[in-house]
């Protein structure tokens, strides 16, 4: 289990060579990893694991992590059970941004997103090969929906996608710098990342690009606090789907004339073919 930060003399620091730490999360001792061939980081001086959830840090997490205040890293959260998780990223008013870079079960999603509550997700889309060309033939074939902001809805999904779709918060998939094109959208000049918001269906993706700093300023400046209660998906929910009022009418009784003829327009073709 791989920490960026440990509590050394009371004070959060980073790994430093011969050092050791307490674990923000556990309190048992760690030492520091400052090898040249990994990230640095501490590590257990045992073999526990602590948090069941955690994920080794990469270089993704790391660069993520490094747009925000250090005090925000890795903030350890109880529960009433007793329950503790460590946060990647905790804002002072509770909001929780996590990292996803390995695979992880739709069970343990969904009890991340019980426990933390207000949170978004942020998925390395690049992990699998596979992924781009996929996610980049959805969004080829999608439908635009809204002008501003740019909203498609994708329903030949990709499995990246259909991985996360049944989210109950809104997922963030980062390309890196590989540009997601289709003639639907402008041409992009800086990093995007894509928002997959929750009024999302097992059917119909709502997909927004925007640029990766718009994400990080949102979070840093706490002007994110739930996208998906923003009141735009909902309207964007409203308005793909037809409501019951607007249903067409059926009708009782004798068929209608033109359909009597549609009919007997049919018959007479077939009775022709046989012959």
């Amino acid at each position: 289990m791989k920490l960026q930060f440990a509590i050394v003399e009371g004070i959060r620091k980073l790994p430093s060579k011969g050092s050791l730490g307490k674990c923000p999360n556990c309190g048992e001792i760690v030492i520091s990893k400052c090898g040249n061939q990994r990230v640095h980081h501490w590590a257990h001086k045992s073999t526990r694991v602590c948090d069941t959830w955690w994920e080794n840090e990469t270089q993704w997490h790391i660069e993520w992590k490094n747009h925000f205040p250090q005090d925000w890293h890795e903030i350890s959260q109880s529960d009433q059970s007793g329950q503790r998780h460590i946060a990647d990223v905790k804002r002072p008013d509770g909001f929780v941004v996590e990292f996803q870079h390995s695979h992880i079960s739709e069970d343990e999603r969904e009890q991340r997103e019980a426990f933390y509550g207000r949170m978004v997700w942020v998925i390395d889309a690049l992990r699998l090969k596979r992924s781009t060309p996929c996610f980049q033939k959805a969004i080829r074939t999608a439908r635009l929906i809204c002008q501003n902001p740019i909203v498609l809805q994708v329903d030949d999904t990709s499995a990246l996608i259909k991985r996360w779709i049944t989210s109950k918060k809104v997922v963030y998939f980062d390309f890196g710098n590989h540009q997601i094109t289709s003639e639907k959208l402008p041409q992009y000049n800086s990093p995007m990342i894509w928002r997959l918001d929750p009024s999302s269906t097992i059917y119909r993706a709502h997909l927004t690009p925007l640029p990766k700093s718009q994400l990080v300023a949102d979070i840093r400046t706490c002007q994110m606090t739930q996208p998906s209660k923003s009141g735009l998906f909902e309207h964007i929910r409203l308005k793909t789907q037809r409501p019951l009022s607007h249903a067409p009418k059926t009708t009782t009784g004798k068929p209608l004339k033109e359909f009597e003829r549609y009919l007997a327009a049919k018959r007479r073709r077939r009775a022709a073919i046989r012959l």
